[in-house]
């Protein structure tokens, strides 16, 4: 059981960076967005929720600290 809550996890932390990837793409493309330091902070931290939610239940069900899912 053990290894399958480490494995099921792991996917989980995956599909959330692969999301941030998918927001960071999104921001990027975006015209105009970015004009102030305030809204790149904001834009940077909408960019980083997925991957830390992620990286949370990952950490709350294993104990793993590894922030990346590819370490």
């Amino acid at each position: 059981m053990n290894s399958f809550l480490e494995r099921l996890t792991l996917v989980i932390h995956w599909i959330a960076f692969l999301i941030t990837l998918f927001f960071v793409y999104g921001m990027w493309g975006l015209e105009g967005s970015g004009d102030t330091w305030a809204e790149f902070l904001v834009a940077i931290v909408i960019v980083l929720i997925p991957n830390t939610i992620g990286w949370l239940i990952k950490y709350v069900l294993t104990g793993n600290s590894d922030y990346f899912p590819f370490k």
